[in-house]
């Protein structure tokens, strides 16, 4: 049995004294980020770095999502990805830079949260593959759709089915936690490309193992698709637990959809069903700090302006304790029409604050970025604020269980995990033979692992508040 703490407790000490003064500095507490995007200017460079940070602290925003991995290239220091070829000097280390003056207090300056933006399955968006890429090491990885095609329109996706996929995208996360002094982890296209995808035949074969099937299943059959909602689920899990054992200040969150109309039931929207993204499953198992919502609605349309407040109210309604940011959409808009949709997410009672997307793009009528920052300050960010407290990170009242289940060496795919005690739950584990439970009150709790071919194994412990517990199962081969 091994125990993480969560964090200790001059660690918590540090976090509630510096909500508390950032609480009684400013006069609200409310999120308020920008998406910096790795297409265009913004952190390629020392100059634009510190034009980033001038521009965060000027106009009152307190957290930047910068986006440090965009097609598997790191425009950070990576020991597992190679370096993005837009970073002026080569050896520039742009997250370290950006860190650094971010979190410089000096001076009455404000605090900044920084949160490596990393995308998830999209690595690729040129047929050109460079020798060090992923896609070039293990070519098996990539997601297919049913056609056996690997483009889903110019992009391509490692396929969430697979096991090492799993694995490597943890492992890229973990390392920006270890190496960098970051605020959060965000992140993006955690996700299918589409319906019709996740053909890559080690998924399928994984499929057709657990479920008893054979050949090839149909894009709609309802076990196919829990199957793949289940695998973006196992990633978020995994990433969730990793870095909570390791750093359990730095937040955990993802740039969710809202495709159409809202219908009214979650699991009949396009998030769950297009792209099995069960964002609101997330929410309520705690894997998630912060849903960060893409609520990218045109204002100047009547229809779409009615579905950013359906989804917003929505997503408001669903964050179960945790914090809902809305993603506006200031590239699609005119100045005006941004700050009428800042300003309604702003007063909504259960938002906890925004982000733009996108720094670079703030408008859609060419004008300067500076026009639409200096119009937000005036009219709705005249003052800075807060970040809002996590109460659940500062002060945490339940605990997490997790481990792996594995025969010898091999991980043990879809071994049922059930836990007893004041909880009661049950998970398969992943295809990489892991299992996490959370949200659990402090207490005794029994789990016992079934997998076929074996009997079970029980083991029981304890699970403190505040603690990440390790249980692992192992079958003799």
């Amino acid at each position: 049995m091994t125990r993480v703490h969560l964090g200790c407790v001059l660690g918590l000490m540090l976090t509630s004294i510096a909500v508390f003064v950032a609480d009684t500095a400013y006069a609200q507490a409310e999120y308020r980020g920008m998406w910096v995007d790795a297409f265009h200017a913004g952190f390629m460079n020392a100059s634009e770095t510190a034009l980033l940070v001038q521009r965060a602290r000027t106009y009152n925003y307190n957290a930047i999502f910068i986006e440090n991995r965009k097609t598997a290239e790191a425009f950070h220091d990576s020991d597992i990805e190679p370096k993005a070829p837009e970073v002026s000097p080569p050896d520039y280390d742009s997250l370290a830079d950006l860190i650094a003056q971010a979190h410089d207090t000096s001076n009455g300056k404000p605090y900044i949260e920084v949160h490596a933006w990393l995308v998830a399955y999209r690595v690729a968006i040129s047929t050109t593959i460079p020798p060090a890429h992923i896609l070039s090491l293990h070519p098996e990885w990539v997601c297919r759709n049913s056609s056996g095609s690997t483009f889903h329109y110019s992009s391509r996706f490692l396929d969430p089915g697979v096991p090492d996929v799993i694995d490597y995208t943890v492992n890229v996360a973990v390392e920006v936690v270890k190496k960098y002094d970051v605020d959060g982890i965000h992140y993006d296209y955690i996700r299918y490309p589409d319906r019709d995808w996740g053909y890559n035949s080690i998924s399928v074969n994984r499929f057709n193992s657990l479920y008893g099937r054979s050949g090839t299943p149909s894009s709609d059959d309802s076990d196919w698709c829990q199957f793949r909602r289940n695998q973006v689920t196992a990633l978020v899990r995994k990433t969730y637990i990793r870095i909570k054992a390791i750093k359990p200040h730095v937040k955990v969150s993802a740039a969710t959809i809202q495709w159409g109309t809202y219908p009214g039931d979650f699991t009949q929207s396009s998030p769950y069903v297009r792209v099995y993204q069960d964002w609101r499953g997330w929410m309520e198992e705690g894997i998630l700090d912060m849903n960060c919502l893409m609520n990218y609605k045109r204002e100047y349309d009547t229809d779409q302006a009615a579905d950013y407040r359906l989804w917003m109210d929505f997503a408001a309604s669903a964050k179960y304790g945790h914090h809902c940011l809305i993603g506006q959409a200031a590239y699609l808009h005119s100045i005006p029409d941004s700050i009428t949709q800042l300003s309604v997410a702003q007063n909504h009672p259960s938002v906890d604050g925004t982000i733009i997307f996108s720094y670079a793009t703030t408008n859609k009528d060419g004008q300067p970025q500076d026009d639409f920052f200096q119009a937000v300050k005036n009219q709705i960010f005249s003052s800075p604020a807060a970040v809002p407290s996590a109460p659940w990170l500062s002060a945490p009242t339940e605990g997490i269980l997790c481990g792996t289940v594995s025969n010898g060496s091999v991980p043990v795919d879809g071994a049922l995990v059930t836990l007893t005690g004041p909880v009661q739950k049950s998970l398969a584990a992943d295809g990489t033979g892991f299992y996490g439970f959370t949200r659990l009150t402090p207490a005794n709790y029994t789990v016992t692992v079934n997998a076929y071919g074996h009997s079970p194994i029980t083991k029981t412990s304890y699970v403190p508040a505040g603690q990440v517990i390790t249980l692992n199962f192992n079958f003799t081969p």
